[in-house]
């Protein structure tokens, strides 16, 4: 988790702290919402938060975060037996890495990561005042409502998380997003 240390968060992690807003299809009216603000649980259906959760439909949102350390998207095409054109192997494009990267990469300390602890923390406190909890929300996919929406962005610029113009495969080559769905 922790590089040495540093002034940015995506320096003292492997990925940045990310914050996100509520889609409008997880919250209906009437249902008791609170907002996690990366220190406390608050009453709150508006604006922008590390986590939610909707005690009404027993549902935590949260930011799920890849496991490896190099993939930065993943579930590219949505179905692992589908054939892409692109792809060097005409296999299903399952994850694009990061610039310059050519594998998964290891695991890294995921669960100590504050988006990690968020969605955990929403979990625990949900059980806690209904007896069970599910949980949703943004992940690095390219058919993420969240992301489609622009509803997840980098805590500390502001940043809007969109899909990128081109993916890169651990084969080794690129494509755009519509050169991999094009199958």
């Amino acid at each position: 988790m922790v590089r040495g240390k540093s002034n940015t968060s995506e320096e003292r992690f492997v990925f940045p702290i990310y914050e996100m807003r509520l889609h409008p299809k997880d919250v209906s009216k009437g249902d008791e919402i609170y907002k996690y603000n990366g220190k406390e649980w608050l009453p709150n259906t508006r604006g922008w938060g590390m986590a939610f959760i909707n005690r009404s439909t027993t549902m935590v949102y949260y930011v799920n975060l890849p496991y490896h350390i190099n993939i930065k998207w993943s579930w590219v095409t949505t179905h692992w037996s589908q054939n892409v054109a692109a792809h060097p192997k005409q296999n299903a494009w399952h994850y694009t890495l990061k610039d310059g990267e050519d594998s998964f990469g290891d695991g890294w300390l995921r669960e100590l990561h504050p988006n990690t602890r968020a969605g955990k923390l929403g979990m625990d406190k949900l059980c806690s005042m209904n007896g069970c909890a599910n949980g949703t929300g943004p992940e690095f996919h390219p058919q993420n409502r969240w992301i489609k929406k622009g509803f997840l962005r980098n805590k500390e610029t502001k940043k809007i998380v969109s899909v990128p113009k081109e993916f890169i495969c651990m084969y080794g080559c690129k494509a755009t997003l519509d050169a991999v769905l094009d199958h």
